[in-house]
């Protein structure tokens, strides 16, 4: 028997799986967290009588719930966690009376139509004086073609002076006031607001495009960097945003950089990370390579010895 007849069938079986694996790369858009109330992060009054959140795809009604916790691990929900029907992406659970003050963190789990389970948790805080962790990861595009620009200044500028007017413009963003959580945004468009950064460093975040100023610049190189970021402060994946680089002489700042509008100053972005949430698909599409590369080295064995 010939080594060509020999490889034969291994090299179709790798063929098989690797375009298995690819396929699973490319379709798999697993359900993950999109908005809460009270959101993540978020600083409410007192503690809710429930939990909402929603999800980016629909989960399954048997096997996806959120818990409650406090500071101590001890749970503080009514153990009603329920799939709203009407709306598989959103899920609720109540909250004992009168919860004291504190920070609470709502643990998720959800199974996907495909039955791909994920799980998470994100951090509230109730009453003056919490401090909540800020939320962490990503989201998804979903393959819209969103953009950020920075109008002015343009790239290479040279500005006199230590304030430099900041105007963007946007392509396919839909923005959502500072504050609410309401994500009916029009199809095609992604909702949320921006970060404004300068050499790293937040500076603040806004919802607006115009009328905004970076002032106490001081003289020599900088970065500004306008990022779109959801209503609860997590990035875009991939990231939906722009960077210039301005030189600035003359300069008479004598504090650090900040971010105003009208003249009233912004608060702080919130940081985010998200290299956790980029692991699953890294090694997927690590996984996808690998095999492709074995079923091209399998044919190029088996074309040799013919």
């Amino acid at each position: 028997m010939s080594l060509i007849r020999t490889l034969r069938w291994p090299a179709a079986v790798v063929v098989a799986l690797a375009a298995a694996a690819l396929a699973t790369t490319v379709a798999q858009a697993h359900s993950g967290y999109d908005h809460s109330d009270p959101a993540a992060g978020a600083v409410v009054d007192s503690a809710p009588a429930e939990v909402n959140v929603w999800f980016t795809e629909a989960v399954s009604i048997a096997d996806s719930s959120l818990t409650v916790t406090d500071a101590m691990g001890t749970r503080v929900d009514l153990d009603d966690s329920r799939v709203d029907t009407a709306d598989t992406t959103h899920i609720a659970i109540s909250l004992q009376a009168d919860l004291p003050h504190g920070v609470y963190t709502v643990h998720w789990t959800v199974v996907s139509e495909d039955g791909h389970e994920e799980s998470g948790e994100f951090e509230f805080g109730a009453g003056h004086g919490a401090h909540p962790a800020a939320p962490t990861g990503s989201v998804p595009t979903e393959g819209i073609d969103a953009e950020v620009e920075i109008a002015s200044p343009a790239v290479g500028a040279t500005i006199t002076g230590s304030d430099l007017p900041l105007t963007v413009h946007l392509h396919n963003v839909t923005l959502i006031a500072l504050g609410a959580h309401d994500h009916a945004v029009p199809a095609g468009t992604l909702g949320g607001h921006l970060h404004v950064s300068v050499d790293g460093t937040a500076l603040g975040m806004v919802a607006q495009t115009e009328g905004l100023t970076i002032r106490n610049l001081g003289n020599g190189t900088h970065t500004i960097t306008v990022s779109l970021a959801t209503a609860e402060h997590q990035d875009y994946d991939p990231p939906v945003e722009q960077s210039v680089t301005v030189t600035v002489s003359g300069s008479t700042a004598t504090g650090s950089p900040s971010l105003t509008t009208a003249g009233t100053a912004v608060p702080a972005a919130a940081a985010t990370g998200m290299a956790g949430l980029a692991a699953p698909a890294s090694a997927s599409i690590a996984l996808s390579l690998a095999l492709v590369a074995l079923t091209t080295g399998l044919v190029a064995a088996a074309r040799r010895a013919t």
